[in-house]
This record gives C-alpha cells, structure tokens and sequence, in this order.
C-alpha cells in the first residue's frame, strides 16, 4: 500500500498517481516518452525518489525495485530499474 507518484522531471509536476497492491505492484496509463521522476512514500519509511526514462512503449512492463530505509537513519532510500 504505498503512494507512487510520477512527475516530470522538468517543471516536476504530477503525471498520474497510485496506490500499491498487497504485492507492492502498480501501473500508469500511457506515458509519453521522457524523462521522469518516480516518488514513492510508506508511512515510517524515508521517501525514495528515483529517475527513469521512458523511451518506448515497449517497456511498459519493466520492473522498478524500490528500497525503503525506515526514517531518521543517514541514508535514504533508493531505487533501481530492471
């Protein structure tokens, strides 16, 4: 159950939002291709804020693996794309 947003990555603002499933799996509608930013948020868990580039329509099943490191601890969380 955690909040994805995408937001571009130039002006930042909200393409589209959503809500995990119980297997932490999500989607968006079409994205045009670009540069973006994926933001996820756990309540108790550090925000990851990850970059990815959507370059074809082609990739619409790709994975993105998120980490989520609890608060207040030097480093944060992060993410990968697969």
């Amino acid at each position: 159950r955690a909040a994805v947003a995408l937001f571009t990555e130039q002006g930042h603002e909200l393409v589209e939002s959503a809500i995990t499933d119980h297997d932490g799996k999500f989607k968006f509608a079409k994205v045009d291709k670009g540069l973006y930013r994926v933001v996820v948020s756990v309540q108790g868990l550090c925000p990851a804020n990850v970059p990815i580039m959507v370059e074809s329509s082609l990739l619409a099943h790709r994975r993105l693996v998120v980490t989520m490191r609890p608060k207040d601890i030097d480093t944060c969380s992060y993410g990968t794309t697969k």
